[in-house]
């Protein structure tokens, strides 16, 4: 009975053994190393894209508070653009009233011809 134990429990131990172990073909087992390889790369890639995807959520931060100092710079910009309007109107029309008070009135200039008329016959007159 010894002698059956020692020569049958090697082989035990090696059926024990085959049945954890796993064999492929040559083929499949090529394959399942491109894979594996892909598998990692893959996922390194995956680690560079999150990378990526956080960088690019900064930076739409940052476009968008440019984006929101941007507009209150044009609201400033318009809002003084439209108060040089109003200080340029404000002087054209200072300009057209002193234009309009240096021109002499066709009143005053036909009372100056009839002036100076009225006093060439008075010297007419006086000289004859």
């Amino acid at each position: 009975m010894i002698a059956w134990a020692i020569l049958f429990y090697p082989a035990t131990l090696l059926a024990a053994d085959d049945q954890s172990t796993i064999c492929f073909d040559e083929p499949v087992a090529a394959r399942m190393v491109v894979e594996l390889e892909r598998g990692r790369l893959l996922q390194e890639q995956i680690i560079q894209y999150a990378a990526a995807v956080k960088e690019l959520e900064i930076q739409v931060e940052i476009l968008k508070k440019a984006v929101v100092i941007q507009a209150q710079q044009l609201e400033m910009a318009q809002k003084t653009l439209q108060s040089y309007e109003e200080i340029l109107e404000a002087e054209r029309e200072l300009c057209r009233k002193q234009i309009d008070a240096a021109k002499p009135s066709v009143l005053k200039s036909l009372m100056g011809t009839l002036g100076t008329v009225g006093i060439g016959v008075l010297l007419g007159v006086l000289l004859l």
